[in-house]
């Protein structure tokens, strides 16, 4: 027809000549056993379970697609299975080995009658230590009313100016970004908290009165001499001594906690008035995240941007791998940042190093059995200089008192006429519990007294009214 066209509308001259070019390979058969579509396209417990898949019908679906299919030996069974030696049709030269058989079977028959069956994981796997521990850091803190955020990392520099950070802080170092979605946030975040903030600012744009976020994300610092990354030539795999060498340029991308508090922390009611969020309140979530995991977080005074200067509390691990390792801040904002972060004032902010706290947790903690005997309490207040913090004093306590210090409680402290001036007074209750024993009055006050004595000596505190 198509010459025909054109000698009649084109003028042209029929050749009686004919060329006919055959490139066509033979296809080559295909050993193949009736069996396999049915274990795999509806496997059962007992590796398959028959459904109506016979060996008659698999040989239906494979001559009906243009496959010639050929006896190759008895039936394997009961069920008339047997292996066949199948010829692919010429157009289907995707049909090369018993995988693409099968899937043809199985378009033919129905992709819907496939059965969903989940696999039996094997013993011993499941979520690794950190896993496990990151999601028991976001169920706790749902628990005590907090939200969960995500927001973007990438961040402009002014919000190192907006957080008060100093010239040389080293939170200002962070990664620019060759193509960033925004120019203006060219930046990936050194700390959660810088893009934290512009969530909560979001939310109180929007009507939202008492707000506690929290969001658990990475952090990228490059370090002071960071190292470009080589760029290998694609089509090929790159050497092992490159690919070391790109993995060395990926900076440290440590995983962070952080949490913002503002407005009320209860509201107000027949009970009482409204409380407001304060420091403690920032703080006393850190100690509880540490708890939760096993480790004991105390509390330092302490001096870092974006807080207030006297309303800070380092974070310091006691015990355990990272013992006197500081992983985090908290405390309230400085009211500075607040303004410039546009804010309310006294709002509360804390960030944990996450993956330091999982280290400092080390490994699972052992139960150990529960004494039967009574506990002894007894207080005891402690005159010291009001510059040295409550829990070098309290460390001081535990330290001296023993094994059996059960619990150490800081219940009071005093400031007033009472005292000299420039000191203040700490009162603490210690709990006393021996595994084998009831303690005698005797030996709870020789316990108090070492305990009185080590408090001395590390920092110079006395017992007041002695």
């Amino acid at each position: 027809m198509a010459v025909d066209l054109l000698v009649e509308l084109g003028g042209g001259t029929a050749d009686p000549d004919a060329t006919d070019v055959d490139r066509t390979s033979p296809p080559q058969p295909i050993s193949f056993d009736t069996r396999d579509p049915w274990r795999l396209v509806e496997p059962g417990e007992d590796g398959f379970v028959p459904t109506g898949l016979d060996h008659d019908s698999v040989i239906g679906h494979l001559r009906s697609i243009g496959c010639e299919v050929e006896a190759a030996g008895d039936p394997s069974d009961a069920l008339g299975f047997s292996r066949v030696q199948v010829t692919p049709p010429t157009w289907r030269p995707d049909l090369a080995d018993g995988p693409d058989l099968i899937e043809e079977v199985a378009r033919l028959r129905g992709y819907e009658r496939i059965p969903s069956i989940l696999p039996t994981a094997p013993g011993g796997r499941g979520l690794t230590r950190g896993q496990r521990a990151h999601r028991l850091i976001g169920s706790v803190l749902a628990g005590l009313g907090l939200t969960e955020v995500w927001s973007y990392p990438f961040v402009s520099g002014a919000v190192f100016d907006a957080l008060g950070h100093e010239a040389d802080d080293e939170r200002r170092r962070a990664l620019r970004i060759a193509n960033p979605l925004s120019d203006e946030a060219p930046l990936m975040r050194t700390s959660v908290l810088d893009s934290l903030l512009a969530t909560l600012r979001l939310n109180l744009g929007r009507g939202a009165g008492d707000v506690a976020l929290y969001e658990v994300g990475l952090v990228f610092l490059p370090g002071a001499d960071p190292v470009a990354a080589p760029v290998p030539a694609v089509g090929e795999r790159p050497e092992d001594s490159v690919l070391e060498a790109i993995q060395g340029a990926v900076p440290p991308q440590p995983r962070h906690v952080a949490w913002v508090m503002t407005g009320q922390a209860s509201p107000a009611g027949p009970w009482g008035p409204a409380r407001p969020v304060d420091a403690a309140e920032a703080i006393g979530v850190a100690v509880e995240l540490g708890r939760v995991l096993g480790v004991v977080l105390r509390p330092e005074a302490a001096v870092r941007t974006p807080w207030h200067p006297g309303r800070c509390a380092a974070l310091r691990v006691v015990g355990g791998p990272c013992d006197g390792q500081i992983i985090g801040y908290a405390g309230e904002l400085h009211p500075k940042v607040c303004g410039a972060v546009e804010v309310p004032e006294r709002t509360c902010a804390a960030e944990l190093d996450l993956d330091a706290l999982v280290l400092a947790a080390g490994e699972s903690v052992t139960a150990a059995p529960l004494s039967t005997y009574p506990v002894a309490r007894t207080d005891v207040a402690l005159v010291v200089d009001e510059h040295v913090p409550a829990g070098d004093v309290e460390a001081a306590l535990r330290s001296g008192a023993g094994e059996s210090l059960e619990s150490l409680v800081l219940f009071d402290v005093y400031t007033g006429d009472q005292l000299e001036h420039g000191t203040k007074s700490l009162a603490f209750r210690l709990g006393f519990r021996a595994a084998d024993r009831t303690l005698k009055t005797g030996q709870v006050t020789a316990l108090r007294d070492d305990a009185i004595s080590a408090a001395r000596k590390a920092t110079g505190a006395e017992l007041r009214g002695a």
